[in-house]
């Protein structure tokens, strides 16, 4: 009877435990979604402009009786694409946003990588950021795509962020590499660097050096790529600025997992 009791007292601390966790992964997406509310509005503001473009072209075409099949054809395509990459982006942020657990596939980080900057090229401008993309070839990882999304937002935009001050160059650089069979992702910005006192506990939870800052980013970016079996470091970036560095398993490899 004392070994039943002691069983269920473990398998209660393990919904627990587990439902803990899902409030601070569900927590961490909503942080994510508010942080990028101004990205949001610049990225839906371009295709939705576009598509009113195109209503406007097409009214004026069929008032001046020159609505045929050849001369409209090609703006509906166009209004078409553009409310399909609205629909997109919507997509991205209902994902980010439900509770649902990680569905693990075979990603190419490249792809990931390219997307994630795309879409974040409006706040880039906004900071007067280039992002520069340097891809060579780097083996698949199996990953949730959403998450590795929200770790790449999160440290793009604090690279950006960290810019905005006194900065030693305007390109925040994205670089995917092979490392030993491994996917290496870094980050590098161009900012004032992370502080000595700050260093050690940069991913405790609530820390910042944000005015405004909650503090969770960087603690929620480290769990979830430890949950996909791999490391996230930062280190000094040459003349000045950090990089923050991302290493994943490729798919098939569980040696990081035992490390």
């Amino acid at each position: 009877m004392g070994s039943l009791v002691d069983i269920s007292d473990a398998k209660r601390a393990a919904r627990l435990a587990r439902a803990q966790d899902e409030a601070v992964a569900r927590t961490g997406r909503l942080v994510t979604l508010g942080e990028m509310a101004s990205t949001l509005a610049h990225e839906l503001n371009q295709p939705l402009a576009a598509i009113a473009s195109y209503a406007a072209g097409t009214r004026n075409l069929l008032e001046r009786g020159e609505g045929t099949e050849a001369a409209l054809t090609p703006v509906v395509e166009k209004l078409s694409l553009q409310a399909g990459r609205a629909s997109q982006i919507i997509r991205r942020i209902q994902d980010l946003a439900r509770k649902r657990e990680p569905k693990f596939t075979r990603l190419a980080l490249d792809e990931v990588i390219q997307g994630t900057a795309g879409f974040l090229a409006a706040d880039a401008r906004e900071h007067r950021v280039r992002i520069e993309l340097a891809l060579a070839a780097a083996p698949e990882v199996e990953a949730d795509r959403i998450l590795i999304e929200q770790v790449l937002v999160n440290l793009i935009r604090n690279g950006m962020e960290a810019m905005a001050g006194t900065r030693s160059g305007d390109a925040l650089t994205l670089r995917l590499t092979d490392r030993e069979g491994a996917a290496v992702i870094e980050i590098e910005d161009r900012g004032q660097g992370v502080e000595a006192d700050m260093a050690a506990w940069l991913y405790d939870p609530f820390a910042s050096s944000k005015a405004q800052g909650m503090g969770m980013g960087l603690n929620i970016c480290r769990s979830i790529i430890e949950l996909h079996r791999g490391q996230l470091t930062h280190r000094p970036a040459p003349g000045g600025g950090t990089v923050f560095e991302v290493v994943l398993p490729a798919a098939g490899d569980d040696r990081m997992a035992a490390e």
